[in-house]
């Protein structure tokens, strides 16, 4: 029995060429954001969506926030492609036991597009996420640590030791000088 599948490119070139297919072409195209059919206003509504919920406080959080953005995009995209390919095939044939094995097909290919597509997703908004949580940690770290130093000064300052007849005597004198006193040069003389 011969085999009629393709077993793929052979050469290095080839290969080379092949492997940038899914990325060039149809629901897996990370090079264009917004085909022919898509709307820019819809993409900047999804941004504008994203960018008031989140509010990134630097630049590493909005580059992490657009990659999300444009994953969102691109699943979005994978859902209305298979909505619109189930939606012709159930026009041609309403009944799913009557569709060809090459409309099952295009049914399994682009559900596996959306799939590969919400995975993306999830792992753009989890670097968020995962990002968002380690900031609010370290903020919490910080604000730990300004506290535990506050409580030290106050329980410091509350458990000094008393100050010795000499300090006192010192602090005394300071006292009366702020006050208008002047001491004898030789407190033993009258």
């Amino acid at each position: 029995m011969i085999n009629n599948h393709s077993t793929g490119p052979r050469t290095d070139a080839g290969k080379q060429t092949s492997s940038r297919n899914a990325i060039k072409h149809g629901c897996c195209s990370n090079e264009t954001l917004i085909l022919p059919t898509e709307n820019i206003e819809d993409f900047k509504a999804l941004e504008a969506v994203w960018f008031d919920s989140y509010s990134p406080a630097d630049d590493l959080e909005a580059h992490i926030l657009n990659q999300v953005i444009q994953a969102d995009w691109f699943f979005q995209r994978a859902t209305r492609t298979l909505a619109n390919i189930e939606t012709r095939i159930f026009i041609e044939s309403p009944d799913p036991i009557t569709w060809s094995d090459s409309q099952h097909q295009a049914i399994q290919r682009f559900t596996r597009y959306q799939t590969t597509r919400r995975n993306e997703f999830n792992k753009a908004k989890k670097v968020l996420d995962d990002h968002l949580k380690m900031e609010a940690n370290e903020a919490r770290a910080e604000e730990k640590q300004e506290i535990a130093q506050a409580r030290l000064a106050i329980y410091k300052e509350k458990n000094k030791p008393k100050p010795t007849f000499e300090e006192t005597i010192a602090e005394m004198t300071r006292t009366a000088e702020a006050l208008g006193f002047k001491p004898k040069a030789d407190p033993t003389q009258k």
